[in-house]
Order: structure tokens, then sequence, then C-alpha cells
């Protein structure tokens, strides 16, 4: 608060800006982020954007609340068919299938193409797919890259607004939401960890570029910084954690200044009507009962 209120009584002519609780987050006068080659180019927001990331952590809560409710009811009908070996390794057979179909051909459906140069990333991180050379899939680079190694990287790094449009990173986001939905709870190890951390950058990145439709050129939101909040957001939504989610988000992008945002868009996040339904789900396999509540 003293670091606030110092910032407040000593602002310059450009006014208070969220930035400077670097200090108050425990971070020198320099902020340098895991996210960018240059550590000036560091994802950026004003004081004025806080109830927008309140915003976004309800939209997570939403989400978050859905997808527990959809996969209970899933686990339910799978409890109910009671499932032998054989048809369980069918099952997984065939959702495998049609989910990698399906990822395969949206980008060709959807194409929209964009140009590589000025990418902040490398050609590596782009997927030429169906588009002319020199160009980009947005669709196929957000589907058809790994998740955690390029796909997050993508949506937390790329400063370029028409990087990904917003049709893009919603479709993107809807298609893995779907899958995890259904492929959670097969007889397979498999996480939702780093998928909801991708849907949630999808959809925190639409946002931004929705807002910025309708806001002036001095008020442009950071498509980066609501990538991030709105995967905290998803995350926190499903999981329904708040002090290790944020300490998780913070080490891994390095933005230890987005300690306050993403707390509250944890928080309010969190605060859905649909609880954690591993927990329902474990009480099942233990105290035999004979149907999830």
């Amino acid at each position: 608060m003293f670091a606030i209120l110092t910032k407040i009584l000593d602002a310059d002519e450009e006014g208070f800006h969220v930035n400077s609780m670097a200090i108050f987050n425990g971070v020198g006068g320099e902020k340098k982020s895991n996210l960018a080659i240059d550590d000036s180019a560091h994802p950026d927001f004003d004081l004025w954007e806080y109830f927008l990331f309140a915003f976004v952590g309800a939209g997570g809560g939403v989400v978050g609340g859905l997808f527990c409710s959809a996969n209970r009811k899933l686990a339910m009908l799978r409890a109910k068919l009671s499932l032998g070996t054989t048809k369980k390794g069918l099952e997984v057979l065939i959702i495998s299938t049609v989910c990698a179909t399906t990822i395969w051909i949206l980008p060709s459906l959807l194409t929209k193409c964009g140009d590589i140069e000025g990418k902040r990333l490398g050609p590596s991180y782009f997927r030429q797919f169906n588009c002319e050379e020199g160009e980009y899939n947005e669709l196929a680079t957000l589907l058809l890259n790994p998740l955690g190694a390029k796909g997050i990287t993508l949506l937390f790094t790329e400063d370029d607004p028409e990087a990904f449009s917003i049709s893009t990173c919603i479709v993107a986001g809807l298609c893995h939401l779907i899958i995890l939905c259904v492929a959670f709870g097969m007889s397979v190890s498999a996480g939702i960890f780093i998928p909801l951390l991708f849907i949630g950058s999808a959809w925190g990145r639409a946002f931004s570029l929705i807002c910025n439709l309708f806001l002036d050129a001095d008020w442009q939101l950071d498509p980066r910084t609501y990538a991030i909040i709105g995967s905290a957001a998803t995350l926190g939504g499903v999981v329904r954690v708040l002090i290790s989610l944020t300490a998780i988000v913070c080490h891994t992008t390095s933005l230890s200044f987005f300690m306050t945002p993403i707390m509250l868009a944890t928080l309010v996040a969190q605060n859905g009507e649909s609880g954690p339904m591993c927990v329902h789900l474990m009480c099942s396999v233990f105290m035999s009962r004979p149907h999830i509540t």
C-alpha cells in the first residue's frame, strides 16, 4: 500500500501506472519476463483494467462450472455403462481418432493466413499448412503445435494483435474444451492443467481483441496480458485454488508484478456454483456409493 500511495503522490504527467507495482510485488525497477525476447517488451496493463480482470475471472468461473458439470454427467454415464476392458480400449481408440481428425480438418475448413514476417517468435512456431510461402495458418498454428511447448507460448508472447484473429482464438479454445471434456475420464493417464491454460489463454486473448474494437487507440488492451489472466482464471474455475495457482503462473511467466491481477481473477473464478468434480468421483470410489452426487 505504501508503494502504491507513493506512486500516486509522485505521479508524473502520465499518471499512475500499475506496472509500477513491480516494487510492491517484490520485483526491482527492471521487470523481466521469460516471455519476451526483449526485456522491455513485457505484457502491460493499467489500473482501470482491474475490473476487466475481475470480469475475465467471472468468465473463467462460468467455464469451469460448466466443464465440471458436463464432465460429472459423462463420468456418471461411464459408471452406469460399466464398460469392460475391451470396450474401454475401444472408447479410447474412437475418441482419439475423432479428436485427431477434427484437429486436422478444422484448419482446412477455417483457413485464415497471416504473414510470418515481423512476428516475435521464429518460423518454427508457425504452421504453413495450406497457406502460401511465407505465410502461416492461424488455426493450424494453435491446434497442430504442442499446447505447452508452443501453443501457450505463442498466445502469451506474440504482441501483434493481428497474429491470431478473434474467430481463431474462440474456435481453438472451444475445440480443446470439448475434446478435454470428452477425453477426461477415459481409461488413460491424462491431465487437464495444460489444456485448461491453453483454453483460457485463447479466450482471454479473444476477449481483449473484442474490447479493442470499441476502444480508442490510447486505450488498447495488450492481448498477452489477457491471455495470461484468462489462462489462470479458467484453470482456477476448475481446480478452485488461489495461492498455488497464482504462484505457478507468476513463476512460469516470471511476471511477478502480475500477482495481484492473477489473484483477483482466480479469486473471482473459484466462487462458481459447481465444486471440484474430482472430490465427488473419489468419494464414489472409496466409499462404494451406488451413484455420484
